[in-house]
């Protein structure tokens, strides 16, 4: 019995987190609402200076992307996010949003692929 509210215990502990923070994937020129009350729009890849496919480099590089986020009555704001440099996390409208990851990268030094990219964002609900 103590092995079985334990257990019941644990799960509803894991499953508030799980609620609390989510990945979210978006490609370029998407806009989805992500949680209660915000959406996010995947306006560009402002700049991408990572390693290019297939090669090794002395700096993993950055990537940078513009996002506009919007939050029930308040004006739409644009931000950007980076991969290593900062930021790479923002909090607004009570959440905070950080860069995870981007998948389309440079097949050679200063050219990119034609792929849409696809942007993952982690987004947590902020504790009050």
């Amino acid at each position: 019995m103590k092995k079985a509210v334990i257990t019941v215990f644990l799960t509803l502990i894991l499953a508030g987190f799980a609620a609390a923070q989510s990945n979210v994937s978006l490609r370029q020129d998407d806009q989805k609402r992500v949680a209660k009350g915000l959406t996010v729009h995947f306006i560009e890849v402002t700049d991408d200076s990572r390693c290019p496919v297939g090669t090794t480099c002395v700096w993993a590089g950055n990537a940078k992307v513009k996002l506009t986020l919007l939050s029930g009555k308040k004006r739409a704001q644009e931000f950007e996010l980076n991969s290593d440099l900062k930021p790479t996390s923002i909090d607004y409208a009570g959440y905070k949003i950080s860069f995870v990851s981007l998948t389309r990268r440079p097949t050679q030094p200063g050219r990119m692929t034609m792929v849409r990219p696809e942007l993952v964002l982690s987004i947590k609900k902020i504790k009050r």
